[in-house]
């Protein structure tokens, strides 16, 4: 490829060494290498060059500074004759006893020689000692303290380094040597000789106090450093040219492990390692002989560190590419874990970046990577989310015949990694297996997280593998850490796995420890817990108010997941939680996802707590984004706004015009869902009814459920549009249901009566399902059934020849200013077909005022007709109540006969048939009343062009009657 080619001239042109290093090994990540003695080979010509590239600063380094700054003692020193025959000791307890005879007579650097021959012989053999010589090796670290004190400065480093080479490796001598005094000692005497030690001196020193911190914290014993960092900082800057790289390696690598926050030496040492970099590249030579530890070592200290330097990475990464084909797997590794940390991936050339480099070299060495190697290589790619081409499959090729090596960590790192972006399906199978064969109990609580998230987020969902996790979980919850009850419940979740034990393990130490969780933990563990229906009242308190507090840290999708997730828990409000997220979320809904809004109005919704001034600003911002792809999101929109019952005009317009054109992807409960919609919002976009109407064709009706059934017909009811395909689809299908809820069976009944379609078998067998339920039925839904059977005069025997519906009245005390009118026309129907079953007297006389107070207006179509009348020679009454309790518009005397007189309006009709409203009050008139009745439509009287037209289309209607 022409980018590689690019990169081989780039290398032959700086003429960077390729050649594998021969330094010790920077291992894991873990610790440093014990730092070199300078630059070595060509340190004066490479001094020389620097000095020269910076003219301004030659009087710095005059021979006079240089010999200051020395990097190691005369080599002509004469020991004490008794150090020699120490040196011949071959045993630690020879060695021991020889020293003790001397200490008086032993100079710091003898007592560094001593130290040095222990460590020899140490690394040979470790041997344990007994309690005589253990006094002897106090002695001697006694005497070590009290040279400390004393020594020249140039001997300081060497004992401690010494020492601390000890500590690393015989953890045996720890407990006598980790002594905080006299590491207090080192500090004091370093920070008071920092200015006169040369560079190697400094790093030895830093080297020393970062690898015996880690067992000085083991041992409860921490060191506070910062003092030495601060001193270091000002002799880093006065001596940074002396300071090779592997040297600010080390140092880096050194205040990282020591946990020491020092931004200023960090970036004082970035500075100066990019400086270096850009006279190499000015010079078109290489000022150091850097390897792979080095630059690994320096990546990863900067990465730990939380130094984001751009240029530094980007420098790190031109010195790394050159000499990458030199990097061992375990190079690899470290150098992309280091970069993946800091959340960089550097370009170099025609835009190729530094993980496209390690891909391409790596994959030829993956068989000599262990299973950290391969764990952190695939751990950087998906944390810094870089696809990779072919890495993640090859590493999976490499690690399904080696798992049983993978240390229970790296199985959990490289099971999160491959999640991300899953090589096949197999690998996860294997892992899985393996994880299973081992049992969970190796796994810690962390571990354990990450696995069942991994395996959640690939959708696996093979039950020993969750059994498992489920009996693990019970067993380890006590230790969880809020982060791990968040991601264990989602994983749970995810998977809809319902584990019950689990969850309620999960939910009595996350209401222990709710001040752990994070913002994404609060939501997630909400999310997961409501959507699998457990958590008790106490449990979503408890997260509630721990929302509440750390409102401030949501971000949108976090605060829309919460919403989600409580909207669940219709009988559990939190309307504090509620006011704070639209009080956080308000000022800032420029910044939520599309879905985040359409999900944010939806949940307010289902939870009843709308607030005005928040939903029109969300309508606003919908419309101002003005998308046209998102049917379903639309639909949602259009049922929260409708549920609210909040009117935006211009939110509504918006929607429809895109739904009419886009029903791409909706299915027969979408179509019920926008029409109910459009229908509440008052509503009557004809393109879009008629679209509806043909798009639910008889397959997607059968596929609806009951409540959208009844939610259709509804809608087309209420907009007055009486579809006889659509409503006999609807018709036969629910005949064969019997889920309906009582809300579900009064609206679809109140629906075809209302546009008079009175489906004999439908009312039958609605009646059936309604008597059994009649308990559940609200004062609304009762009301509007018997409303129903009223208009369509169809005897519901199984419905109303029994005490149960009239008691099932008597015991409503919710009946609205509609009801009780309604259950006076029932009673009325029920008395003409001489039922037994009808309303006590005193019921029946409320129910027949609320009837007789129902607002009467007078139509100018009305007026127009009785006008007509007069001049025709009769004498009409106006608003007559006859004995049906029903009132007609008029009535006249003709061949001493009473007729009345109805005059229909638009909203007594659906489409030009008479609506089942008015065919029940013309019903009662010529059934109750035993009067002709004469109606006039509003359209046929309206194409009368004058009064004799009128007059002869009104004698016709009179004769016929």
């Amino acid at each position: 490829m022409a980018w590689r080619l690019q990169v081989q001239v780039l290398r032959n042109i700086r003429g960077i060494s390729t050649r594998a290093p021969t330094t010790s090994s920077f291992a894991h990540l873990s610790s440093a290498s014990a730092p070199s003695d300078g630059f070595r080979g060509r340190q004066s010509k490479r001094l020389a060059a620097v000095t020269k590239t910076r003219p301004e600063e030659g009087n710095r380094y005059s021979a006079h500074n240089k010999a200051n700054f020395k990097t190691s003692r005369e080599p002509n020193y004469v020991h004490n004759e008794d150090i020699v025959k120490i040196k011949k000791c071959l045993s630690i307890e020879q060695t021991i006893q020889a020293a003790s005879s001397c200490l008086d007579s032993l100079s710091p650097r003898d007592i560094e020689a001593v130290w040095k021959h222990l460590l020899t012989l140490a690394k040979r053999n470790r041997q344990s000692m007994n309690h005589s010589q253990t006094d002897q090796l106090g002695a001697l670290f006694h005497h070590s303290t009290k040279a400390i004190e004393s020594c020249h400065h140039a001997d300081l480093s060497f004992i401690v380094f010494t020492l601390a080479q000890i500590i690393k490796f015989n953890r045996e001598w720890n407990s006598l040597l980790l002594d905080s005094y006299f590491w207090g000692k080192v500090q004091e005497r370093f920070i008071n000789v920092v200015g006169d030690l040369s560079s190697q001196a400094i790093v030895s020193i830093a080297w020393s106090l970062a690898t015996i911190s880690h067992p000085m914290y083991l041992a409860r014993k921490p060191m506070n450093v910062i003092a030495v960092y601060e001193a270091i900082l000002p002799a880093f800057i006065q001596k940074k040219r002396f300071f090779t790289s592997n040297n600010i390696a080390n140092l880096a690598w050194s205040c990282v492990t020591c946990r020491v926050t020092c931004p200023a030496l960090f970036d004082a040492m970035a500075t100066e390692f990019v400086w270096r970099r850009k006279q190499e590249d000015a010079g078109q030579r290489d000022l150091e002989d850097l390897n792979a530890i080095t630059i690994c070592q320096l990546a990863n200290a900067f990465a730990k560190s939380g130094n984001k330097d751009a240029t530094l990475f980007q420098s790190i990464s031109d010195c790394a590419i050159p000499m990458i084909s030199s990097f061992d797997s375990r190079n690899f590794a470290n150098l992309a874990h280091s970069f993946a940390t800091a959340g960089m991936n550097p370009k170099c050339i025609d835009g190729v970046t530094l993980f496209d480099e390690i891909e391409h070299e790596c994959v030829r060495k993956l068989g000599s990577a262990d299973s950290q190697n391969m764990a952190n290589l695939v751990w950087a790619y998906a944390t810094l989310e870089y696809e990779p081409d072919f890495l993640f499959q090859a590493v999976a090729n490499e690690a399904r015949g080696r798992l049983g090596q993978f240390q229970p960590q790296h199985l959990c790192n490289i099971a999160w990694g491959f999640s991300k972006y899953p090589p096949s399906k197999e690998i996860f199978e294997d892992i899985a297996r393996e994880v299973v064969s081992r049992g969970f109990g190796t796994f810690t609580s962390q571990g354990l997280a990450i696995l069942a998230n991994s395996f959640a987020t690939v959708g696996y969902k093979e039950s020993d593998f969750w059994e498992g996790v489920e009996r693990a979980v019970v067993e380890k919850s006590p230790k969880f850490a809020g982060i791990e009850c968040a991601r264990i419940a989602w994983s749970f979740a995810t998977v809809e796995r319902p584990a019950p034990d689990a969850f309620n393990a999960i939910a009595k130490v996350s209401v222990e420890k709710t001040g752990e969780f994070n913002a994404q933990g609060l939501s997630n563990i909400a999310w997961a817990f409501s959507l699998m229906g457990h958590g008790s009242q106490e449990f979503f308190n408890a997260i509630s108010e721990r929302c509440v507090c750390e409102m401030d840290e949501f971000k949108p999708q976090e605060m829309t997941m919460l919403l989600l997730a409580y909207s669940r828990l219709k009988d559990i409000p939190h309307p504090v939680l509620y006011d704070k997220v639209i009080a956080q979320s308000i000022g800032q809904l420029d910044k939520f996802p599309l879905l985040d809004l359409y999900n944010m109005a939806i949940s307010y919704a289902k939870v009843d707590h709308t607030h005005e001034k928040w939903m029109l600003a969300i309508a606003d911002e919908v419309i101002r984004r003005d998308s046209q792809d998102h049917p379903i999101m639309h639909t949602g929109m259009l049922w929260a706004y409708a549920t609210a019952r909040i009117s935006h005009p211009r939110l509504v317009q918006f929607l429809t015009n895109s739904l009419q054109n886009n029903l791409t992807g909706l299915h027969g409960d979408n179509m019920a869902s926008i029409a109910w919609s459009l229908a509440s919002l008052g509503s009557r976009n004809k393109l879009l009814f008629d679209a509806l109407a043909e798009a639910s064709d008889r397959e997607e009706i059968r596929r609806m459920n009951t409540q959208s059934l009844a939610n259709m017909a509804w809608a087309y009811a209420t907009v007055r549009d009486a579809r006889p395909r659509l409503f006999n689809d609807i018709a036969e299908e629910a005949v064969a249901r019997e889920d309906f809820t009582p809300q579900g069976i009064s609206n679809i009944l109140w629906a075809f009566a209302t546009v008079a379609r009175f489906d004999q078998e439908l009312f039958s067998h609605l009646a059936i399902l309604a008597r059994v339920s009649l308990d559940e039925f609200s004062g609304q839904a009762l009301s509007n059934l018997a409303w129903a059977y009223t208009v369509s005069d169809i005897d519901a025997t199984s419905l109303f020849e029994d005490e149960a519906f009239v008691n099932k009245c008597l015991n409503i005390d919710d009946f609205d200013d509609e009801g009780l009118p309604q259950l006076h026309q029932w009673n009325i129907w029920r008395k003409n077909i001489n039922s037994t079953h009808v309303l006590p007297d005193s019921f029946a006389e409320l129910c027949h005022t609320k009837y007789a107070s129902l607002s009467l207006r007078q139509s100018s179509l009305q007026k127009d007709i009785v006008s007509e009348l007069r001049s025709m020679g009769f004498n009409p009454n106006e608003e007559v109540e006859l004995q049906s309790t029903c009132v007609v518009d008029a009535t006249i005397e003709m061949n001493g006969k009473c007729i009345a007189i109805e005059v229909e309006g638009p909203s007594h009709f659906v489409g030009k048939e008479l609506d089942g409203s008015t065919r029940l009050k013309h019903r009662q008139v010529t059934t109750i009343d035993k009067i002709s009745l004469v109606y006039v439509p509003y359209w046929k009287w309206n194409e009368l062009k004058n009064s004799e037209e009128k007059h002869k289309y009104l004698k016709s209607k009179l004769k016929n009657a």
